[in-house]
């Protein structure tokens, strides 16, 4: 739910997504350090107890009082409303890919592998998951920022756990959603909030190749971090196409609900 109330997509077919593995480089060597795959996700498509843990995820971030302007913890329903009601995505350590033919298909574009063989996170880690800390990297919302005749234009609500924090997951994440968002029928993307004091942030979208729109001054009352007390931040405003000029062009009334095939 967003302050316009709940929001059409914008109109379109919706395609059969693919999750995307990517490689994950050492920053010293630039190895092969693994892999970590991209899935698209449904509240009904996990396990509850992997939706146990991406909302407890989602409240620690929010209980750290640095990046979501979310000030008290969501209930398990108020989590799912917020983040499972358009698309979702969850980024997870994929031990078990192998670059085959059989697995599915590269993508220079986007730098991964396009998935043919899994569907589901259990396809990707197994039914018998004990601990999803070590095996969810981080995850990410996509929905209408603005309704109706601009619900053309997306936000996305990105987390990357603290626990595997610094080994570039957040940048993979970034990239996925440059793959998805457009195939969910969206020409561009817009993040309101993005806090000055969140420079690893800051750094993925300026790499990805986002536009510093705007700049709102003290538009978040945050934690000081690594002490007590709280302080007023700025928030950058990022804005990027996602799709070529002439899909600009061909695009007419974009009011009506989307549906699956």
């Amino acid at each position: 739910m967003s302050a316009y109330g709940t929001i059409p997509r914008p109109a379109g077919v919706i395609p059969k997504l693919n999750p995307l593995t990517y490689a994950v480089m050492s920053k010293e060597t630039n190895e092969r350090m693994g892999f970590v795959t991209v899935v698209p996700v449904k509240r009904t498509s996990i396990p509850d107890a992997l939706f146990e843990h991406l909302h407890g995820l989602f409240n620690s971030i929010l209980d750290e009082g640095r990046t979501y302007p979310q000030e008290f913890e969501l209930t398990g329903e108020a989590f799912q409303d917020y983040y499972f009601s358009y698309d979702c995505f969850v980024g997870v350590r994929d031990q078990n890919f192998i670059p085959t033919r059989g697995t599915g298909s590269w993508d220079p574009q986007v730098d991964a592998w396009v998935r043919r063989d899994v569907e589901t996170i259990e396809d990707v880690l197994g039914k018998d998951v004990k601990d999803y800390k070590e095996h969810v990297v981080g995850m990410y919302y996509v929905k209408p920022n603005y309704p109706g005749r601009s619900s053309h234009c997306c936000n996305g609500g990105f987390i990357v756990d603290p626990y595997h924090r610094g080994a570039g997951y957040g940048y993979i994440l970034g990239m996925s959603y440059l793959y998805f968002a457009p195939r969910l029928g969206y020409l561009a993307s817009v993040f309101n909030l993005v806090y000055a004091n969140n420079t690893a942030s800051l750094k993925i979208w300026d790499k990805l190749g986002f536009t510093r729109a705007g700049l709102i001054p003290r538009a978040g009352r945050l934690r000081k971090k690594g002490e007590n007390g709280e302080e007023f931040v700025d928030a950058v405003v990022f804005w990027k196409s996602l799709v070529p000029d002439q899909a600009w062009a061909n695009r007419v009334t974009r009011t009506e609900g989307l549906h699956e095939v």
